[in-house]
């Protein structure tokens, strides 16, 4: 069974409840890097666009 989302609005104190809409567009080539642990963030690792790595996170400035 595909995953199935709604959307929900508060209007007024009345909710209403649709149905989701169509997923967007696929995102740039390449996404997000596979892996990555529990406890791991994804951290830049230079200024260049999607230039990404898991790593730990360690209380530094990044």
């Amino acid at each position: 069974m595909a995953d199935q989302h709604i959307t929900v609005e508060v209007v007024e104190y009345l909710v209403e409840v649709s149905p989701a809409g169509q997923p967007g567009p696929p995102g740039p080539p390449g996404g997000l890097p596979t892996g990555g642990t529990t406890g791991q963030a994804l951290v830049k690792q230079s200024n260049a666009t999607g230039d990404a790595a898991w790593g730990g996170i360690d209380g530094g400035t990044y």
